[in-house]
């Protein structure tokens, strides 16, 4: 079976979402007063890690930039992300599903 998934984005498009991404955690560390040594003794990686992900590189680990939200306490925002709610495609998929017919598993007659 096969889905018509929609194209992935334009790796510009990737590298941009990261830049904001880093940008934004690069301000809420700032308005902490924060250096990135201070983000990085929370986050338990390293400076040239914490500019990484200032910077948006796509090679900073996903778990890096949660323990960043984590750590400015801006976790809350995460809930969001892929929230089932948000999924319009995965309900379109499943709205489509409930026109076709359900079988139920015979029940085993084994004595």
């Amino acid at each position: 079976m096969t889905t018509d998934s929609p194209p992935l984005p334009p790796a510009a498009a990737v590298t941009e979402a990261l830049a904001r991404l880093g940008v934004q955690i690069k301000t809420a560390r700032k308005r902490r007063r924060w250096t990135q040594g201070d983000l990085a003794k929370r986050t338990d990686v390293s400076v040239p890690t914490i500019r990484a992900l200032e910077a948006g590189r796509p090679t900073v680990s996903l778990g890096v930039y949660v323990a960043a939200l984590w750590a400015l306490n801006l976790h809350h925002t995460l809930s969001a992300l892929a929230h089932p709610r948000e999924d319009a495609d995965g309900l379109t998929y499943d709205l489509a599903a409930l026109g076709r017919r359900v079988r139920h598993p015979r029940p085993d007659d084994d004595f």
